[in-house]
């Protein structure tokens, strides 16, 4: 289910094979420069005709479509859903062994268990800690 969140950004139409996003030009972290090394480009008013969203006084211009400090750009679409893969779920993942890994599941003086996570406790293991290792494809779909 998507949800209208862009309440101060108009929707721009798609460009087939290509994601779409509004990109900040005030945040020196996430910087233009570092997006254009990783495959995004500005999107040219003329690749859009007719869409054309107010922008700040000054600033109009023929190589960008601008929204105050954001700008439109696109990225290749099988960049995009790479990236999202590798952020959203491998890396998730790779965060979730390392925790895993340091972990150690057993007992207290007491015998009372420790790393318990919830759910039935068998063999040294809860089945809530189980649950961290269940891993399901990741999926893109609907995602404009």
């Amino acid at each position: 289910m998507l949800r209208d969140v862009n309440t101060l950004l108009p929707v721009p139409p798609q460009i087939p094979g290509y994601h779409l996003c509004y990109l900040t030009t005030t945040n020196q972290k996430d910087s233009l420069e570092y997006r254009f090394r990783v495959g995004y480009e500005l999107v040219k008013p003329s690749e859009l005709p007719g869409f054309a969203p107010a922008q700040k006084a000054g600033e109009a211009s023929s190589d960008r479509i601008m929204v105050n400090e954001m700008v439109l750009a696109k990225i290749p679409h099988d960049i995009w859903e790479s990236d999202m893969k590798y952020l959203h779920h491998d890396l998730p993942l790779e965060q979730i062994q390392a925790l895993k890994s340091r972990v150690h599941v057993g007992e207290d003086g007491k015998g009372n268990p420790l790393g318990y996570t919830g759910g039935e406790f068998k063999n040294g293991v809860s089945d809530g800690y189980a649950q961290l290792g269940r891993v399901r494809a990741p999926s893109f779909a609907g995602i404009a």
